[in-house]
């Protein structure tokens, strides 16, 4: 049959596994439409019976839950339009939940908004059902979290709002789901908050309590104390965590001050390049980080980069090019062809001219040294109680007799002899 002669009325229907109440193919723009009318205030009443018949709802929504992912993996690592078919897929995961829970509803994403709306018909009459009313959306919130972990891959986000008796009480619901989610950002990844519960900080920043913190962190950094500064950003982050700011402003004043650090260390001799895509990309996932933990980890780690290259500046060119070794077996002594030819090659050495250079450095022949890397290696794994034939291949051993034969030579006993002292 010519494909130009098949008619499909409800083109989703015929394609999706999984649709949710779809009505002639549209369900998805009705609910989308649905959902930006009532809370700008602006669904018109008089066609309220034909868009519930549209949208598939029996009644008007009652309450409202906004439902926000981590979207930093897809704008760092990803296309921004790769962002579309992962919101669907967190829809139908919402739609299926719901449809699970047993209360009536719909899913509708804002696109715009980088978050997806949940509108609930609880049939809650009066106040006295407000508790259970609470448990069975608190119930609902949870399988959402467990769902889109599961199936989508993100952390989730839950604000939801307070109860509303009419139309003309969504624009404030839907700031009330806001609130629960800046709330979010200070608990960490897969919370819930209803806006019933919300207690914000009260306390008024101040700035020069900020300003101690960076200068501590620039004189950390300038003097390689990595523990130092990681200590003294988690400080900063607790503080302004403590105190009435917004996880806006949060945002703001630490792009601004990732500024700073790039300003600061501009004139060193870290190369410009290093130092200004560490920055953009800094300022980009703090700018688009959903929780707080997240920004907090970025922060530690651009200053982390800024102390590695600024101790480069003290080291010799030796002392660079054994750490630049120590990692490369460390990356690779699992491989059991990894050996003097390979690491030599990757150095653009010969063999015979990194071999030496090896020896007179470390005061044993590359042999010599990985093999006794890799048992130091083996002795953990067998402490944990692995098989030694799986630990064989795990160190990079080809051959579980070899294997045994280097252990023994290395420490005097048989991998099994070592495991069983070890576990006694």
């Amino acid at each position: 049959m010519d494909s130009n002669e098949i008619f499909i009325k409800d083109i989703p229907a015929f394609f999706r596994r999984f649709k949710g109440s779809t009505k002639d193919g549209q369900y998805d723009l009705y609910c989308q439409e649905f959902a930006y009318s009532i809370i700008y205030g602006n669904l018109n009443s008089s066609h309220v019976d034909e868009i519930l018949q549209l949208i598939g709802l029996s009644c008007l929504p009652d309450r409202l839950l906004l439902v926000q992912t981590d979207y930093n993996d897809v704008f760092q690592f990803y296309p921004e339009f790769n962002q579309f078919p992962r919101r669907f897929n967190q829809t139908q995961t919402l739609q299926r939940c719901v449809k699970r829970s047993g209360i009536e509803g719909l899913v509708a994403s804002y696109p715009a908004r980088g978050v997806v709306g949940v509108f609930l018909c609880t049939g809650q009459e009066s106040s006295s059902e407000e508790k259970v009313i609470t448990e069975k959306i608190r119930e609902l919130a949870k399988d959402m979290i467990v769902r889109v972990n599961e199936e989508v891959g993100e952390s989730v986000a839950i604000g939801i709002s307070r109860y509303c008796s009419s139309l003309s009480r969504f624009p404030q619901a839907y700031a009330e789901c806001k609130e629960g989610l800046f709330h979010c950002f200070r608990l960490g990844k897969n919370h819930m908050v209803f806006h019933k519960d919300i207690c914000e900080p009260k306390t008024p920043f101040s700035r020069d309590v900020l300003k101690t913190f960076g200068a501590e962190i620039v004189s950390g950094i300038t003097n390689g104390e990595r523990a130092a500064v990681k200590d003294h950003v988690d400080e900063m982050m607790k503080y302004m965590l403590s105190v009435a700011m917004s996880p806006i402003n949060i945002r703001l004043i630490l792009v601004s001050f990732v500024d700073t650090l790039r300003e600061r260390f501009y004139n060193s001799r870290i190369p410009a390049d290093i130092l200004e895509k560490a920055y953009l990309n800094t300022s980009k996932q703090v700018i688009n980080g959903m929780f707080a933990d997240d920004i907090k980890e970025t922060m530690e780690q651009f200053c982390d980069m800024l102390i590695k290259e600024l101790g480069a500046e003290s080291q010799s060119s030796e002392e660079l090019l054994f750490h630049k070794i120590d990692e490369a077996i460390e990356k690779y002594y699992p491989n059991s062809e990894f050996n003097l030819d390979v690491m030599a090659n990757l150095f653009h050495y010969s063999s015979y001219h990194f071999g030496r250079l090896f020896k007179n450095t470390r005061g044993e022949s590359f042999r010599q040294y990985l093999a006794r890397y890799r048992i130091e290696r083996a002795k953990e794994f067998l402490a944990r109680g692995d098989k030694p034939n799986e630990v064989a291949f795990q160190t990079g051993f080809n051959s579980i007799s070899y294997f045994c034969t280097v252990f023994k030579n290395l420490t005097g006993v048989s991998p099994k002899q070592y495991q069983e002292n070890f576990i006694k």
